[in-house]
């Protein structure tokens, strides 16, 4: 399945921008309402799961679902007297068995709860066998994709929704070591599922069961089950570290023109997972398989070796795959975490664009991120108590996703060494492989390969409001530039940021740049360049989620002219009065980014302007009267 870096141009990348930013984002806005607290028994505490089995019955002509799922466990306390697993109540449970000894239990609250006879003692191993079947809730659908005219059974279970579809305990931290997978579905169809296929086994009466076996750690919510009719594509694909070429799995609708409308972009995943498994190191599932399976929604799903997409886009395949190692292979301890999956699946975004396409293309997306991060000034990437249950906000693609992303790009500005960088994700991948780790286990590791210190960053980015909202004041003097920035903060809650900045200035001789490190809300720099100073840029690359309120030369501001303008802040109109031996001069407004709004050639010594079509907010207003200037910022109100 090996693609060509020419034939990859040649597939439609102009669908990388803007058109591509609601990548798995979609799935949840359009598939999840806002959802109560999930339902979780403090009893469940008592033990560790170790492995599922789910030996299911499912068609793509119902949602219906039936089966047994056995549950291995460890007990972890000294006497452990209940057994409690999560299942809905619209699904009927026949019977709970024990060590393989049916028990009597109830089924209420959402929660299966069997009181032992005899208590299961300190590290104590069990099963428990729970036979069920009926109509699940949100976490299974059975869907019509319009697009290609197939019925579809597929589930979604992030983030409280696996027990929508089977018995399931949904904590994160605990990780089942393995799990097995069992679809039995009419012949003809396919059941599709995590880890490998083990064998197809023909039933007889119409019936042929695909059985699938994981031997990776695996969270409760990235177990799935899709059937449909589907025509497999499979590559292979080698890489150093692999001991055997590694299956990359596609089941597409077996429709005319599906596959042929998808292979460009599918055959580009193996150039992907070399390159992530460069950055990030080597691919985690490596013994088992990557791939993806269609069902009808507006984006993916990351499940573990299997990614469920409702479309092919190098932007959506690209950020399904880096989840592999963010969300997969090192899972987000606690929801308020959500960062640690989506924030750095999206970043996978920009490094494919950066890395495979361009450095404009990757630029472009950063560009939107930003634009969709600034949608929520008084936004936080870390989730609050109060909202660690609410889908809507884990979910929130301007904060979770896109500021997420950009943070993990500032991070990368900061340290200013890509080799240590790269290290840092590395670093943290290898620690917390298989299992979960919180935004301050990410920064314990920052700290800790970079020998320095970013509780500031992460107590402004990670877990303060907003962003910094620039001004920005300059002379310059020959090969000397004198800056003044002066910041304060989107939210009333974070009103400083401390960051690195480039300092880029044109001179005589071509670019040259400077770091400079904000710590202030107000602060001086006085820089020197090689050569004469003839402009200058503040952050022109956009490391930094920011606003630029104003850009403003000094030089032009020390005209001495002496010149009135008034009210401000104003609302409706201003006035400009020049001396009184003025017989002519201009005015320019200009908003914030530089653009002339409004010009006027005056013939006096004073005018009124009108502003009132003007919207909110800063400008400059620009006086020139023979070779002097005058500027000054007014406030339309």
């Amino acid at each position: 399945m090996r693609l060509l870096l020419s034939l990859i141009t040649a597939i439609a990348w102009v669908n990388l921008g803007t058109a591509q930013q609601n990548t798995s984002y979609d799935l949840h806005k359009a598939h999840r309402a806002s959802v109560e607290k999930g339902v979780y028994s403090t009893q469940m505490d008592s033990y560790d799961v170790s492995y599922y089995k789910l030996d299911i019955n499912l068609s793509n002509s119902t949602a219906a679902i039936s089966g047994t799922v056995t549950i291995k466990a460890k007990s972890v306390v000294e006497s452990m007297s209940t057994f409690t697993i999560q299942l809905i109540n619209q699904l009927n449970v026949s019977s709970v068995k024990i060590n393989g000894n049916a028990v009597t239990f109830s089924h209420s609250n959402n929660l299966i709860t069997v009181n032992l006879t005899t208590p299961f003692i300190h590290n104590e191993i069990f099963t428990a066998d729970i036979t069920y079947a009926g109509t699940p809730g949100e976490g299974l659908s059975n869907t019509f994709d319009n697009n290609w005219g197939v019925w579809v059974t597929w589930t979604l279970s992030e983030s409280f929704h696996a027990k929508d579809w089977f018995p399931a305990k949904e904590e994160l931290t605990d990780k089942a070591d393995s799990a097995d997978i069992l679809i039995t579905v009419p012949t003809g169809q396919i059941g599709v599922s995590n880890g490998v296929l083990a064998s197809t086994v023909d039933l007889g009466n119409g019936k042929t069961r695909f059985e699938w076996k994981s031997r990776y750690p695996i969270a409760y919510y990235l177990i799935a089950a899709t059937v449909s009719n589907y025509h497999e594509y499979t590559g292979y694909l080698t890489l150093p570290g692999m001991s055997n070429p590694m299956p990359i799995q596609n089941f597409v609708y077996n429709v005319p023109n599906c596959l042929e409308s998808n292979q460009a972009v599918i055959d580009q995943t193996e150039l992907q997972i070399e390159l992530f498994s460069e950055l990030f190191g080597l691919y985690p599932f490596s013994n088992e398989k990557y791939g993806h399976v269609m069902a009808p929604f507006g984006g993916g799903m990351e499940h573990q070796t299997i990614t469920t997409l409702g479309y092919f886009t190098p932007g959506l395949v690209a950020h399904e795959l880096a989840h592999m190692w963010f969300g997969d292979y090192v899972t987000c301890g606690t929801w308020q975490d959500i960062w640690i999956n989506e924030g750095f699946a999206s970043y996978g975004e920009y490094l494919h664009l950066q890395h495979l396409f361009s450095q404009s293309h990757a630029d472009n997306w950063l560009k939107t991120a930003h634009n969709y991060a600034r949608n929520k000034p008084n936004g936080s990437v870390y989730i609050n108590q109060a909202q660690a249950y609410d889908e809507s906000r884990i979910f929130d693609y301007s904060l979770s996703y896109k500021k997420g992303a950009s943070l993990v790009h500032m991070i990368r500005h900061e340290i200013n060494n890509d080799e240590v960088f790269f290290n840092v994700l590395k670093t943290f991948l290898d620690r917390y492989a298989h299992s979960t780790a919180t935004g301050n286990d990410f920064l314990n590791v920052l700290n800790e390969v970079t020998q320095s210190n970013y509780q500031w960053f992460f107590d402004q980015w990670y877990y303060g409001f907003g962003y910094p909202i620039y001004r920005f004041e300059y002379s310059i003097q020959g090969n000397a530039l004198n800056i003044k920035v002066m910041h304060n903060g989107s939210s009333y809650l974070t009103t400083l940021f401390k960051t690195s900045m480039e300092v880029v200035a044109t001179t005589q001789s071509g670019v040259e740049t400077q770091r400079i490190f904000v710590s202030e809300n107000e602060q001086n720099f006085n820089l020197t360049f090689s050569n004469p100073v003839k402009s200058v840029e503040f952050d022109p690359n956009n490391w930094i989620l920011k606003q630029t309120e104003s850009v403003t030369s000094v030089n032009e501001i020390n005209s001495n002219i002496d010149v009135t303008i008034s009210p401000n802040p104003a609302s409706n109109s201003i006035t400009i009065t020049m001396p009184s031996n003025t017989s002519m001069f201009s005015t320019d407004i200009i908003s914030i980014n530089g653009v002339s709004i409004q010009s006027n050639d005056v013939k006096g010594s004073s005018t009124n302007l009108n502003i009132e079509k003007l919207q909110p907010g800063v400008y400059l207003v620009k006086v020139k009267s023979g070779n002097k200037v005058y500027t000054k910022r007014i406030v339309k109100s």
